[in-house]
């Protein structure tokens, strides 16, 4: 038998890379040693750090807080929604050999969306879902209220302070559009309400079966009470306009007038967001969401 050694830039990238690899390698006997190059200290400073507190610390309280929502949340969300969903059998707490909370759960069948095409079948099947979710019940789920985090205003703020300077990667027609939605966006009407919601719904979070149906929605972490029009903007700026479209025909959950202005706006902030986070991955994952920000502002609704 030999050592399996996973080396990641930041913390959680096994879970959405090598997990499946380092799973079978255990199974089979192998050592398997996971390395992390960084452990949450980079990126924004939140303005209200304790004395002593560390970015790095914030982050890992964040992560740990996040997952121990998602489980709990999982273990009580409704079976009516029809669909696998991740089944926590382990949550690990921080240590002296791994200083970040962990936890396990069974792999789920199906293969992610984001490898293929945006289909009507599974429109169909994310507009029942959707009407299922927003229409549950969230008070015995315990989840937190997350509306301020994507407020538009703050929202449009953070595109500008973290996107605006890599935008000169991009073709100049691409370049325009996106400069000219952070220079003159109008910000949408706030939502009546929050709902009950994914918080971070988008393709490669979406399982399919054999057939291209949906069967199965991945990482729960930013559950959470909402607007809806959150868990619709990923899936716009992937799919286009008339997926969004198709998905809404089978969506019964009712909507405001500002509906689709919001998802269009938010659905924008992802693909911005995203090209952001692609610049440090390879060329597929550069190529992906560069073909989002086509989709978000080139094809106009």
């Amino acid at each position: 038998m030999g050592t399996f050694v996973a080396l990641h830039a930041h913390p959680d990238d096994e879970a959405i890379a090598t997990g499946g690899s380092m799973a079978r390698a255990h199974a089979e006997g192998h050592r398997v040693v996971l390395v992390v190059a960084t452990g949450g200290e980079y990126g924004e400073v939140p303005d209200d750090l304790a004395e002593g507190e560390t970015l790095a610390d914030r982050r890992r309280a964040e992560t740990e807080a996040w997952l121990e929502t998602e489980i709990r949340a999982l273990a009580r969300l409704p079976d009516h929604l029809g669909l696998e969903v991740p089944r926590y059998l382990h949550l690990g707490r921080p240590g002296p050999r791994f200083p970040f909370a962990f936890a396990g759960y069974p792999l789920l069948p199906g293969t992610p969306a984001s490898q293929g095409l945006p289909s009507a079948q599974l429109a169909a099947g994310l507009g029942a879902f959707l009407t299922l979710l927003h229409g549950t019940d969230p008070r015995p789920l315990g989840v937190p209220d997350r509306r301020h985090l994507w407020a538009p205003e703050r929202h449009l703020e953070r595109m500008r302070r973290e996107v605006g300077p890599v935008l000169h990667e991009l073709p100049a027609r691409l370049r325009d559009a996106c400069q000219a939605f952070l220079d003159d966006s109008d910000l949408p009407e706030e939502p009546p309400g929050p709902r009950l919601i994914h918080g971070d719904l988008e393709a490669e979070h979406l399982l399919l079966d054999a057939s291209g149906a949906l069967s199965g929605v991945l990482d729960w972490s930013d559950v959470c009470l909402g607007d809806p029009a959150r868990d619709l903007g990923g899936l716009w700026a992937w799919g286009g306009e008339s997926f969004v479209a198709e998905l809404l025909r089978h969506h019964g959950a009712a909507r405001d007038p500002h509906f689709l202005p919001r998802v269009r706006f938010l659905g924008r902030c992802f693909a911005l967001l995203d090209h952001l986070e692609a610049l440090d991955e390879g060329e597929q994952a550069r190529d992906f969401a560069r073909r989002q920000l086509e989709n978000a502002f080139l094809e106009r609704p």
